[in-house]
């Protein structure tokens, strides 16, 4: 999935988590919003800093491309799941409700790498069921015509009501 597409739908997906948990006002606006900024913090791996790092680290005899590569360790399910089970219950208040915000926005990243990413570079398509390798997803094409012309039109036109509903506690 294209960043274009996955901050959308990381906000989409922080306003779903505030209207489930019945969050309204600013609360349920900062969720939408650092949902949406994180949601590409994944793709750190894909920066040049991180690609220096791979490639000054003998990663490669770890099988598979190493960690450091795109879809790697930083889109391992792993990572989000256990910020979500080990660090947020220690968390309280408004570090709880960022804390929440921000593994949202990472889990919505990996699940639309997971629909939209295909195989290549020595793994397989969507994100990686151990720590970077087994890689699972359904191979649609990242930037391709469903992604482009269906998902995220749908994404921006229904964010602006949603927003609405959620964060001003209104109906439509």
């Amino acid at each position: 999935m294209e960043a274009r597409t996955h901050v959308p739908f990381g906000a989409a997906c922080g306003l779903g988590y505030a209207w489930l948990s019945s969050l309204h006002g600013l609360d349920a606006a900062v969720v939408g919003a650092v949902s949406a900024l994180a949601s590409t913090t994944p793709d750190v791996c894909a920066t040049g800093w991180w690609r220096s790092l791979d490639r000054w680290l003998p990663d490669e005899w770890l099988g598979w491309g190493g960690p450091l590569q795109h879809r790697g360790l930083t889109h391992w399910w792993a990572i989000p799941a256990a910020g979500w089970f080990l660090a947020l219950p220690q968390a309280t208040g408004y570090a709880h409700l960022l804390l929440a915000a921000v593994l949202i926005g990472i889990a919505s990243h990996l699940v639309g790498d997971a629909v939209f990413g295909k195989g290549g570079y020595g793994r397989g398509p969507g994100v990686p069921l151990a720590p970077w390798s087994h890689h699972v997803g359904l191979a649609l094409d990242c930037g391709g015509a469903t992604e482009r012309w269906l998902i995220r039109p749908l994404l921006l036109v229904g964010l602006v009501p949603a927003a609405y509903v959620v964060i001003f506690g209104g109906s439509l």
